[in-house]
């Protein structure tokens, strides 16, 4: 029959070589290669779009790349209600929600 003991001392086997806990994880020193992710062009120069004087929360989502609940929510913290996602915004409103998206806005037809 199997021991039913768990073995305390095999628990290092998910952390990095040299640590007993977790404890010594956030201790490691950084890794010395310093290799990180490449910034690409698209990522170096921020987004924009272009609106009109009113939009609506679902178009506004969709221009945004995020689902219409995330610019809902960024509206309430801007103290802003709005009953559904079909609700329209004005340019100021949208290009408040926008930029706090890191998204620029310009004023278009």
């Amino acid at each position: 029959m199997a021991d039913l003991t768990p073995d305390y001392h095999k628990r290092d086997c998910s952390l990095p070589l040299g640590c007993k806990d977790l404890l010594d994880v956030l201790n490691l020193p950084p890794d010395p290669s310093g290799e990180s992710l490449p910034i690409t062009e698209d990522m170096a120069k921020p987004k924009t779009i272009e609106i009109a004087d009113e939009i609506t929360v679902k178009k506004l989502a969709a221009l945004l790349g995020c689902p219409p609940h995330m610019v809902i929510e960024t509206l309430v913290t801007l103290k802003v209600f709005v009953p559904n996602a079909d609700t329209r915004l004005l340019f100021d409103v949208a290009a408040q929600v926008a930029h706090l998206h890191g998204v620029q806005v310009r004023r278009g037809n």
